[in-house]
Parts: structure tokens; C-alpha cells; sequence
């Protein structure tokens, strides 16, 4: 069984995990990359990053969906009202 290898790491230098080479950056600096074995490089620090903004664009959909469905239930009160009034 062939094991895959490990993906290359931004070590606290700057520098590629495999080659020692000093990462550029992509994507606006979104991202390094080794321009020796052109791996795309991540630091833990990058990881724990990337998983907050997750979590929170995950509680700003849920908070979201809340204000929907409280203006869903207001809109239909208020036609209920209206609907009442008229005789």
C-alpha cells in the first residue's frame, strides 16, 4: 500500500516545510505557496483562522434565519389585525 505523503507546512519562518524555500503569495495574499514544489502552504495559526470565520459566518446565517422567520410571524399578525378590523 503506497502512503501518501504529508502536504507541505509554513514553518514559523516563512519557509516551506519540504524545501526551505521562502513561500510567495496568491489569491490577493490569501494564500502562500512554495514556488519550488508549488504546494499551497498552510500555518496551524491559518487553519484555526480559517475554522473562526467559519463558525462565524455559520452564527450569522443562524441569526439570519431568526430575523426571517420573526418578520415572517410579524407580517402575518399584522394581516390577521387587518383582516380582523375589516368587517
Amino acid at each position: 500500500m503506497n502512503k501518501v505523503p504529508f502536504e507541505p507546512r509554513l514553518s514559523k519562518s516563512g519557509l516551506c516545510s519540504d524545501c526551505g524555500v521562502v513561500a510567495i503569495l496568491a489569491d490577493n495574499g490569501n494564500m502562500k505557496i512554495c514556488p519550488r514544489c508549488y504546494g499551497v502552504l498552510w500555518s496551524r495559526d491559518s487553519e484555526d483562522h480559517l475554522r473562526k470565520k467559519q463558525a462565524e459566518a455559520t452564527a450569522a446565517a443562524a441569526r439570519m434565519a431568526e430575523r426571517r422567520a420573526f418578520k415572517t410571524k410579524l407580517k402575518a399578525r399584522e394581516e390577521a389585525l387587518k383582516n380582523k378590523d375589516v368587517p
